[in-house]
């Protein structure tokens, strides 16, 4: 199969981990990952995003953890990952809702 970047994109209740659960028992070979996250610092940005003690921070903090998070993410794991033949999947959240005072 030729390598692919596939994104699975929704809000809290959509259905992405159903979807990822159900392609990862069929397509074990494939690369599995998350946005924001999916590296160690990515990761690092995803806890400083979802953590309630950040709620009254500027909007452009959470902007920039989430530029931060991407940087990271497609440069070490994604386009690695892509150039070595392999397909990535990445279950993108989005936060609407969450962060009302992001956008």
């Amino acid at each position: 199969m030729q390598n692919k970047f596939i994104v699975i994109e929704g809000c809290d209740g959509a259905g992405k981990t159903t979807r990822i659960n159900y392609l990862k028992n069929k397509y074990p070979e494939f690369i599995f990952t998350k946005e924001p996250g999916g590296t160690e610092r990515a990761n690092v940005c995803r806890q400083m995003i979802i953590d309630e003690n950040n709620k009254d921070a500027d909007p452009r903090f959470f902007f920039s953890l989430f530029f931060a998070a991407r940087v990271d993410h497609v440069n070490n794991l994604i386009i690695p990952s892509i150039n070595e033949n392999k397909t990535v999947i990445r279950k993108l959240k989005t936060f609407f809702g969450k962060r009302e005072n992001f956008l």
